[in-house]
Parts: structure tokens; C-alpha cells; sequence
């Protein structure tokens, strides 16, 4: 260690620090102008590392989650094991409690920010396009490329989830009727535009999208690629469109 030679440098070194560490907070290694740009408060240094420390138990938090997706599309939830997950994820068994409370626990967290993400991007994306019509086309292509990309999600959703406890379920409810309110929003938006239909009923129209969704999923699933999902969502979109398209001329 290098010894600090003079009581002025003894007296700079703990601002030089608190510059260090202010500059990296805030994004910057530009030279401080003020005195006030150099000092570091034990409440901004606990903020600082604070954060890097959410970082990195969020990251380890995500492979946890991602693990688990995985061992419970495999293996089924009720014969998925925690230390196969652990195992899965890089991480001790013991450290799969600090951030869940059970294997329950782990599943409910997959459903509502796994899956809570996705339909997030989904709304995100079709609320870029302004046409009623071409929303609802969008949302079901998207429906169908989330569902083959991020196949063990899917799998867990509609099939896992049926075997699931009430707790679970309820929080499914509440997720597919805001999805459902969503489509209702769209078709809703379509009647007052002319697009579609001014005697629809958007609950029930909206519920029949949804329900497809779920169908031709999980017939995917089943099937495999012996079921054309693209093409049957296809076929989906102009029969939904014959149903509820406003009739032009005479």
C-alpha cells in the first residue's frame, strides 16, 4: 500500500472517492465542477450498492424462474423436483427459498411475470397500429408466434394449469379477463369506427378470440407439427372477420 504523505491528501482522498463513485451513479467521469459534485453521503453510497447488489439477485431470481419453466414443462409440476430446478438454475438448493417460499410459490411467479410480460409485449405491439381490424390480426399472429417460441410456457400455461391449486387459478382468472377487456377494448373501438358490426356483443365476441387461442394452442402442443398453427390462425382471423365485419354497399 502506497502511504498517504501529507494530511491534505489524507483530506482529499475520501472526496476523491465519493467523486468516483457519484460520477458512476450518475452515468459520467466528467471532472466535477461544484465542491457539492464530490461529496458522497452514506445514504448515496448505500444506493449505489444497493442497486448493484437488486441486480444481481434479480438476475439470479430470472435464472431460478427460467429453470423451473423448464424442469416443470418437462416433468410435469406435481413430479418436478426443487433440486432439479436448483440444479437447472446453478444455484443451491437452500437458495431457491430465499426468494420463493415453495415449489407452489415458484409456479404462481412463473404465471404472473413470465407470462405477464408476454402479454404486456403483445398489448405494447398492438397498440402501435391504429386499425380495429388490423389490431385484432396482429394480436392473433403475435398470439401464435409467442406461443411457438416460448413452447414450455405455453405448455405450463394451458396444460399444467388445470391441474393447479385455487390460489393459482385465481390469479389466472384475473389475467385472461383483463386479456378478454383488452380485446373487448379493440372490437369496441372497431364499432364505433364502422369497421365492425354495430350489434355485436364485444364480451362475447372477445371471449370466442380468446378461447380460440387457447384451442389452437393446445392442439399445437398435442400434435405437434402435424397441426399448422400459422395457417389455422389464419383461417381464425377470416372466419372472425365474415362474422363481425361491417357489410359495405348494398
Amino acid at each position: 500500500m502506497i502511504p498517504l504523505r501529507t494530511a491534505r491528501e489524507r483530506k482529499r482522498r475520501p472526496a476523491l472517492q465519493g467523486y468516483y463513485i457519484t460520477a458512476l451513479t450518475r452515468g459520467s467521469i466528467l471532472t466535477p465542477k461544484t465542491p457539492s459534485d464530490i461529496m458522497l453521503t452514506d445514504e448515496s453510497a448505500v444506493s449505489f450498492f444497493g442497486r448493484i447488489a437488486v441486480r444481481k439477485d434479480e438476475g439470479k431470481r430470472r435464472r431460478i424462474l427460467d429453470a423451473a419453466l423448464k424442469v416443470f414443462a418437462r416433468d410435469g409440476y406435481y413430479n418436478a423436483k426443487v433440486s432439479e430446478i436448483a440444479k437447472l438454475a446453478g444455484v443451491a438448493h437452500g437458495t431457491i427459498y430465499l426468494y420463493f417460499k415453495n415449489k407452489e410459490d415458484l409456479l404462481i411467479s412463473i404465471f404472473k411475470e413470465l407470462m405477464g410480460d408476454l402479454l404486456e409485449h403483445v398489448k405494447a405491439e398492438v397498440e402501435k397500429i391504429d386499425s380495429p381490424k388490423e389490431k385484432l390480426r396482429k394480436l392473433i399472429e403475435l398470439q401464435m408466434e409467442l406461443a411457438q417460441e416460448y413452447r414450455e410456457l405455453s405448455e405450463l400455461m394451458l396444460i399444467e394449469l388445470r391441474q393447479s391449486s385455487k390460489l393459482l387459478k385465481s390469479d389466472a382468472i384475473d389475467m385472461i379477463e383483463e386479456y378478454i377487456r383488452f380485446i373487448e377494448g379493440i372490437l369496441r373501438r372497431g364499432m364505433e369506427r364502422g369497421e365492425f358490426r354495430e350489434d355485436l356483443d364485444p364480451t362475447a365476441v372477445a371471449t370466442i378470440i380468446y378461447s380460440s387461442f387457447e384451442g389452437m394452442i393446445t392442439r399445437w402442443l398435442l400434435e405437434g407439427d402435424a397441426f399448422d398453427l400459422n395457417r389455422a390462425s389464419k383461417g381464425v382471423y377470416s372466419c372472425l372477420m365474415e362474422g363481425i365485419a361491417a357489410k359495405r354497399g348494398g
